[in-house]
């Protein structure tokens, strides 16, 4: 099975930073809930589908800083007032 580019992009993206001691975090999916919006809704508003939506809320992939943005601002249009950094914090383990 052939992985596209992107998901080749993304895969690395992963392992770099699961190997960099840095934890990908996602409040996506509770600050989506607060505001009743589905993930198919967000998804049609950024261009995306509804299973990335899933993906970056779980941690399983992370986003482009384009993605970021266009999520972040999807939000605040819709109410939630927040940054890139309220929906996508990143922590470090060894802190």
């Amino acid at each position: 099975n052939m992985y596209n580019l992107f998901d080749y992009v993304n895969y690395i993206m992963y392992i770099a930073v699961k190997l960099s001691g840095v934890l990908f975090m996602s409040n996506l999916k509770s600050i989506r809930s607060k505001l009743n919006i589905t993930q198919k809704q967000l998804a049609a508003e950024i261009g995306h589908t509804p299973s990335s939506l899933g993906h970056y809320e779980a941690g399983r992939r992370v986003p482009d800083i384009k993605t970021c943005h266009l999520i972040a601002r999807a939000l605040s249009n819709r109410g939630a007032k927040v940054s890139v950094e309220d929906i996508f914090p990143y922590t470090n383990s060894e802190a």
